[in-house]
């Protein structure tokens, strides 16, 4: 009799984490998952909510952004797939900079600790983190964007429409490294 509870009881916990990760967009097995076309769609705000505030620029718009290329970066300076992205991020800036390609992070938080300005700002020190981060601790772009998953990159076109969504930890060389290139490649042409 206690033998059958427990093996029922590890059976409902195994179908219980299989279906948790049966749900993710395979966040476990490819990197830089395109989830799709964004295109059409104007990149939300940046000054929709009073509370952000920016580390290593000062607070941008749109408008100041016209013209270029960029890619959000969705991320928190605590999350490991994020962290093993930044070195892909950063061969982003070298590889398309002078062309008119910019990144921006957004950091959003996955715990109350992360929400707090001094460990964000160490964080993103830390990292050597050094493209303009938005704080948006009250997942008001998080939301905006429709997002659900750190680290997601959007990229937005010189005209500040959406154009594709990817994510996933991504790495230089990678298949979701390819992808993305090729993406921002077209963008900038």
């Amino acid at each position: 009799m206690f033998l059958s509870r427990v093996v029922s009881v590890i059976g409902a916990i195994v179908m219980t984490v299989l279906l948790y990760y049966a749900t993710l967009p395979n966040l476990f097995t490819d990197r830089g998952v395109p989830t799709g076309p964004l295109q059409g769609r104007s990149a939300p705000p940046f000054d929709a909510d009073r509370e952000w505030f920016w580390l290593n620029t000062e607070p941008l718009r749109w408008s100041d952004l016209r013209g270029e290329v960029v890619l959000l970066s969705v991320f928190n300076y605590d999350c490991a797939n994020c962290i093993r992205s930044l070195p892909w991020l950063q061969s982003l800036q070298r590889r398309y900079g002078e062309r008119g390609f910019r990144i921006i992070g957004v950091h959003t938080p996955q715990i109350e600790e992360q929400r707090k300005r001094e460990a964000i700002i160490g964080g993103v020190a830390k990292l050597n983190i050094d493209f303009p981060v938005l704080i948006d601790n009250q997942f008001h772009y998080w939301r905006a964007l429709e997002n659900h998953y750190w680290p997601s990159f959007y990229l937005v076109d010189r005209n500040g429409k959406l154009s594709q969504r990817f994510v996933g930890e991504t790495h230089i060389g990678d298949e979701g490294d390819a992808l993305i290139g090729a993406a921002i490649e077209k963008l900038l042409q």
